[in-house]
């Protein structure tokens, strides 16, 4: 954009800046000021250098602030450099640094540190117009342009506001996306414990159907019988016999420890005091014909029982110290 002067100031100045450029541009003195004058997307400082080389004159806001800003430095530098002259505005009654005098030592301050500002923005106005040149411009071609550049503001924060509203949009999807997932993961959790209880049911059928129970339920235990936990129903004194031990394999997969046998009327009862859902009965009559042998593989001690079905179904049990032989002379004596 074609410009007469460059407004340099602190950013701590920028309401006096604003009021500056302001009233230089209801004059029809065209001002470039950052960041309104920014193109976005392009390089500061590029754009900073190109803007100060374009322009007729300097406006510098001095203060305390500028007068300490590294960035005021190098723009009055440049424009210095570059031959634009630098009318110093100055709003706070401060000297300059040693290195900003080197640069405006000039006899012509435009002092504005006594209020009110306007007639000394004014008089700005006026000493800008004699050193850019240039006949005065009408009011009514300043509200012209003034129309134009509130038009590009305008579509400017129309922009931004469809900008903004695009990406809510997009974070309102993305949440919905992760609630529509959650809600898929908590369905197919509940389906999985859903299987996995009608596993269980399925297994206590089984249990039941092997036991000889017509009913379909579990056969609760002595605890259960009794009101009393399962430690309280190891210490009943019953008639059946029990023997200790520290294993059993079923169905190929050792699932039980801390457990013992029950040798009964009806038949042997295998008791999990740490699982009561994996306790299980032979009948008697699937326990005759039944072969007792020595195990091989992991168990194979002499205290351990292979006990095969005459079905092909196998029981592994590991038992503690001596209680093999009393075992089977249990088994023997009900069969």
């Amino acid at each position: 954009m074609a410009h007469d002067v460059f407004i340099s100031y602190s950013l701590k100045d920028k309401p006096t800046a604003d009021a500056a450029c302001v009233a230089l541009e209801t004059k029809g003195i065209r001002c470039w000021v950052a960041p309104r004058d920014i193109v976005p997307g392009r390089d500061w400082g590029a754009s900073i250098i190109e803007a100060i080389k374009g322009s007729r004159a300097m406006v510098l806001i001095f203060s305390a602030n500028a007068n300490t800003s590294a960035q005021i430095k190098r723009e009055v530098e440049r424009a210095v450099n570059k031959g634009v002259p630098v009318i110093p505005f100055r709003i706070e009654d401060v000297a300059p640094s040693d290195t900003l005098e080197y640069f405006i030592s000039t006899p012509h301050w435009l002092d504005a540190f006594t209020p009110p500002l306007e007639p000394h923005l004014a008089y700005l106005a006026e000493v800008a117009r004699q050193i850019v040149g240039g006949p005065d411009v009408s009011p009514a071609e300043v509200a012209k342009r003034e129309s134009r550049e509130k038009a590009k503001a305008e579509t400017a924060t129309l922009a931004e506001e469809e900008r903004k509203a695009a990406k809510l949009a997009k974070l309102k999807l993305a949440d919905e996306k992760k609630a529509t997932e959650a809600a898929k993961v908590a369905r197919l959790v509940r389906e999985r414990r859903n299987a996995e209880q009608e596993a269980r049911l399925e297994e206590k059928r089984r249990r039941a159907a092997e036991a000889g129970q017509s009913t379909g339920v579990e056969k609760p235990s002595v605890a259960e019988r009794r009101g009393t936990s399962a430690d309280e129903a190891l210490d009943v004194k019953t008639s059946e016999e029990r023997f200790k031990c520290k294993a059993v394999k079923r169905w190929a997969l050792w699932v039980h420890m801390d457990c013992y046998f029950r040798v009964t009327a009806t038949g042997l009862e295998f008791v999990d005091k740490l699982h009561p859902q994996y306790s299980f009965v032979i009948p008697k009559d699937r326990l005759r014909g039944a072969e007792f042998t020595k195990p091989k593989g992991f168990l194979g001690s002499d205290d351990d029982l292979l006990i095969i079905l005459s079905d092909g179904s196998e029981y592994e049990i590991g038992f503690d110290s001596g209680n093999r032989e009393k075992a089977l002379a249990a088994i023997n004596g009900i069969l």
